[in-house]
């Protein structure tokens, strides 16, 4: 008969491959064992969550902090399971947790700005952008989010100006782009030249009509971070 630890062994390294199914049932059989088990249960949840269960995925990772997991990453995972389903008090407080353990984490700093953003704090959500984005200049969703922040504050410009940095560093990225002429359309001193021109080169990008980004983005890499970065 196998031992937790062999079967966590070839859990992790199912796990490490991508073989979640197979990491899955090891898992299972530790948790079935030792339902308290740290890894077992961190683990089980970031592959409901990468499957869209993100309830049972809360439950898991939450069981896995509690079994004391040492990954910090897991309370950032967390806080954006959280985020998703619009729990935003508590993804603040797994963000924060995050930040006590993993200081200067941009991830969970622009994340955290969005939660800040949602709840109506724009000065302290702007604090956080603005971090994010100074210590990783090339992270295009903290402009994007920054931009937001920004554009709901009536700072068209500076809006603009931070759209314009998540172009630049990711020229496909479709919420910055439609963000960035939702906030020339707004503002009332910019020469509608800019704005048609900025119209066209949308077209030209993405032969649609824009539509206007949320301050979270979307994408299924950004969803669940398993131990890599937003």
């Amino acid at each position: 008969m196998s031992t937790i630890e062999s079967l966590l062994t070839r859990g992790i390294e199912a796990f490490g491959a991508a073989r979640y199914d197979e990491a899955r049932g090891l898992y299972a059989e530790v948790l079935r064992r030792d339902p308290s088990h740290g890894i077992a249960n961190y683990h089980t949840g970031l592959i409901a969550g990468l499957a869209g269960d993100h309830d049972r995925a809360i439950e898991h990772i939450r069981r896995g902090i509690a079994g004391n997991v040492p990954e910090p990453k897991a309370h950032y995972n967390l806080g954006t399971l959280l985020h998703q389903r619009g729990r935003y008090n508590e993804a603040r407080q797994a963000y924060l947790r995050t930040l006590t353990l993993m200081p200067g984490y941009v991830n969970a700093l622009s994340n955290l700005a969005d939660v800040e953003y949602k709840f109506g704090n724009l000065g302290r959500a702007e604090e956080y952008a603005r971090k994010a984005v100074s210590l990783a200049p090339a992270f295009f969703m903290a402009h994007n989010n920054l931009g937001n922040i920004l554009k709901d504050q009536g700072r068209y410009t500076e809006s603009a100006e931070s759209y314009r940095q998540a172009m630049q560093h990711r020229p496909d990225y479709a919420p910055a782009n439609s963000n960035l002429l939702l906030s020339l359309g707004y503002d009332m001193r910019i020469d509608p030249a800019i704005y048609f021109d900025e119209h066209k080169k949308y077209g030209e990008r993405f032969s649609c009509e824009p539509v206007a980004g949320n301050a979270v983005d979307k994408s299924p890499d950004r969803r669940l971070r398993i131990g890599y970065v937003s």
